[in-house]
């Protein structure tokens, strides 16, 4: 078979002309294991232009020329084919390497009777081209859309709803920041009848609350708030409809008070007015607050994960609110639990962390991988890894993201400490303790940069300069 490949190749490459190197591992994408004896077969213009098989490991390596399009297939007896497209077309060709390294990783599915992924063999899982320096670059949204919608069709799902069940979620979630909660309700409903096995229990449920508060009117709602205050339902639950009673009628003095007393209890109790508090910005407290308030949303909603990256960037902003600690804490010992408790499987936060860094979210993509690496460590040492990678990608590219003339001080300063951590962890302190000293003048007051210094300084046989 390897003789067939070059037979066929020797045709099409001409010596001294650019090249692709296609160098692909394939893997039983549940057991994780390498394949060999997977068929790779690459077309250009709907004709066959080499085939190949894999070897030890799952490894195969295909020569190309550029300036074709390609589909690359690969097949195994027993699993659903997949394939990718690679566009090799370039404007300049002499203005680049004359090999340009293609590397990739194919996970296979076994063919079985709870899932149909045959869309897969109709549908590149990834679109690859030559960028304008002449490297490897893919197309990231469609990757990210393709891996949707395998986990929609692992879930049991017809693919061929997913466009469908896809634009019912979207306007769902628009038709609740629209506070249209009629028509949110039925685009949920929508998608359960798409795809039956996802639970759209909590978001339903908080929609028919907004439902049943449009139709009270403010005693029922104070009734209504203050039965579940008594039975220890307070975020989410009694706030809400105390809320709802203020957005009617601003006076009220019983609802007033009793938001007062669940922030207290929700955020710890606190006064903006305090000394200690004098160098936060009102930006510092929308922060703090809205992350808070969205942590407590995420954890009822048992997504611990974003939960835990809510109040670790509520703690960040105001490193001095104890409550974000406490519920730091509370996230951590919930995420610690076997991943299915919480409806992630390992392989979902990967793909999120990579969702999160292409839509260019990178702090939050950062967070969201040290989090999963730490939720699961041990548990899958190449996917582990796969993340330490990540966050060197991130520790590499984040920091010239930083520009310290955006006006944005929050971002800026988590940035640094980010990178500064980054930095730290990949052992150059150096680097490190600039970046800290860079956090120290954007907020002096924080104390922890300056014990980060202390302790780079301890760990480097220095006396602290500062």
């Amino acid at each position: 078979m390897r003789f067939l490949t070059l037979l066929i190749l020797s045709s099409n490459i001409v010596f001294g002309q650019t090249i692709i190197s296609i160098d692909a591992t394939v893997k039983d994408a549940t057991a994780n294991v390498y394949l060999d004896d997977v068929i790779i077969r690459c077309y250009s213009n709907e004709t066959l232009v080499s085939v190949d098989t894999t070897g030890g490991m799952g490894r195969v390596i295909i020569d190309l020329p550029i300036q074709e399009e390609y589909e690359v297939h690969f097949t195994r007896d027993g699993y659903y084919g997949k394939f990718a497209y690679i566009d090799t077309r370039h404007s300049f060709p002499e203005e680049i390497a004359p090999v340009i390294a293609f590397p990739f990783q194919v996970s296979l599915f076994q063919e079985n009777s709870d899932f149909d992924l045959g869309f897969l063999e109709e549908e590149p899982m990834i679109k690859m081209y030559i960028s304008e320096g002449g490297y490897q670059e893919w197309d990231r949204a469609h990757l990210w859309y393709m891996l949707r919608k395998t986990e929609f069709a692992k879930g049991g799902c017809n693919a061929e709803n997913y466009d469908e069940f896809k634009s019912s979620i979207d306007g769902a979630k628009q038709n609740e920041v629209d506070k249209d909660w009629n028509l949110a309700l039925q685009n949920y409903k929508k998608a359960i009848e798409l795809c039956p096995s996802q639970d759209f229990s909590s978001e339903i449920a908080l929609i028919e609350r907004e439902i049943e508060i449009a139709s009270m009117n403010e005693s029922q709602l104070i009734a209504k708030a203050d039965s579940l205050a008594q039975h220890g339902l307070f975020y989410n639950d009694s706030y809400r409809y105390y809320q709802a009673v203020l957005e009617r009628n601003p006076e009220n003095k019983h609802a007033q008070d009793r938001i007062t007393e669940i922030n207290t209890l929700v955020y710890g109790q606190y006064d903006k007015n305090d000394p200690k508090f004098a160098d936060v910005s009102d930006k510092s407290w929308t922060i703090y607050e809205d992350n808070m308030s969205e942590g407590y949303k995420n954890y009822e909603l048992k997504d611990y994960n974003n939960a835990l990256v809510n109040f670790r960037m509520a703690s960040t902003t105001i490193p001095m609110m104890n409550r974000a600690g406490e519920m730091i804490h509370i996230c951590t010992n919930k995420q610690m639990v076997p991943n299915e408790e919480f409806g992630m499987t390992f392989e979902k936060n990967c793909e999120y962390v990579n969702g999160l860094w292409d839509s260019g979210d990178t702090l939050k993509a950062l967070q969201y991988a040290q989090l999963t690496r730490s939720a699961f460590n041990n548990r899958n040492v190449g996917f582990t890894q796969e993340l330490l990678d990540f966050e060197v990608k991130v520790y590499t590219t984040s920091e010239r993201d930083i520009n310290p003339n955006n006006g944005d001080e929050i971002y800026q300063y988590c940035k640094l400490l980010m990178v500064a951590y980054m930095s730290r962890l990949h052992g150059d302190l150096d680097k490190a303790k600039s970046l800290y000293k860079r956090c120290l003048a954007l907020r002096p007051k924080d104390l922890r940069p300056q014990q980060f210094i202390d302790e780079i300084d301890a760990d480097l046989g220095l006396e602290s300069d500062e």
